[in-house]
């Protein structure tokens, strides 16, 4: 008889095979779903009365001073604070993890690539994780930069869905109400 036994040991796996008495160990690596050793520190997004957590590793104790959505634009912008403390000279990779309900990019339902402006240029960027509900990016940053802007091609409703179906239901009303009113004015004036 073979039993298995699969354990989770931090990021490695321990496969034990148990046949006639005697025992194999195979222990082999398992993918990590966080980034190891990233400081991320959490910010707080908000619009349309929706809060979003974003997360951030920003080199030299750079801190993220306010968050703005821009639906009309597609794009969040972030203004920054660098640190002058200990700070190095040149450039120094940041990263970001975004909740996809706060802004995505896609296209015919697959991922679709960013753009990130830091201080008005364009820069290029890795993709270092994705799930289901947040991606992650990593780019470089200069040591005194103050703002980022990252264009997707989806960012959170101006209107919550709900919002606009109760719009839009309101409009089929008045117009039928007000055409049914208009039709019967009509038909007296003419009698």
């Amino acid at each position: 008889m073979i039993h298995f036994l699969l354990a989770s040991i931090s990021t490695s796996a321990v496969l034990c095979l148990l046949t006639a008495g005697a025992i194999a160990l195979l222990v082999f690596p398992v993918a990590n779903a966080q980034t190891p050793n990233v400081d991320f520190k959490t910010y707080k997004a908000s619009y349309g009365g929706q809060g979003f957590d974003v997360k951030a590793s920003i080199p030299n104790n750079g801190t993220i001073d306010n968050i703005e959505v821009y639906p009309e634009y597609g794009s969040i912008y972030i203004t920054l604070t660098m640190s002058s403390a200990g700070q190095q000279s040149g450039a120094a990779d940041m990263k970001i993890i975004l909740p996809r309900g706060l802004i995505d990019s896609k296209e015919n339902g697959t991922d679709s690539k960013y753009v990130v402006v830091v201080d008005s240029n364009v820069t290029s960027y890795k993709e270092t994780r994705t799930t289901s509900s947040e991606r992650e990016l990593s780019f470089s940053v200069p040591v005194d930069a103050s703002d980022i802007e990252i264009f997707g091609k989806q960012v959170v409703p101006e209107f919550p869905p709900a919002v606009i179906a109760a719009i839009a239901m309101s409009v089929v009303i008045v117009v039928i109400i007000t055409g049914g009113r208009f039709l019967t004015n009509g038909e007296k004036r003419f009698r």
